[in-house]
């Protein structure tokens, strides 16, 4: 079966930022270089992103594309979740 799509109600993206803060890493999916950061920073990052697709692909194998089943993965609220944003908005 087809893979969900990773839009504003998919829990893909908060899976992702969820795996890598356990790595070290606050990303959000998207990654900002500067000359800063030195080769082995954007290696060792890259390392944690290849380390966390692998995670998210076995879980959308083990999920069959069911949306439900992700969500098991999440440790908190979705990221964009409206529980969230009221709690923000107030």
């Amino acid at each position: 079966s087809a893979a969900p799509a990773a839009g504003p109600k998919s829990p893909l993206p908060t899976l992702f930022t969820q795996a890598m803060l356990k790595k070290g890493f606050l990303a959000n999916g998207t990654a900002i270089p500067t000359y800063a950061h030195k080769p082995h920073h954007v290696a060792v990052y890259l390392q944690a992103v290849r380390e966390v697709f692998a995670d998210i692909a076995g879980w959308l194998d083990d999920a069959s594309g069911d949306e439900d089943q992700l969500t098991k993965q999440l440790l908190g609220p979705m990221a964009g979740a409206p529980a969230i944003r009221q709690r923000l908005v107030r």
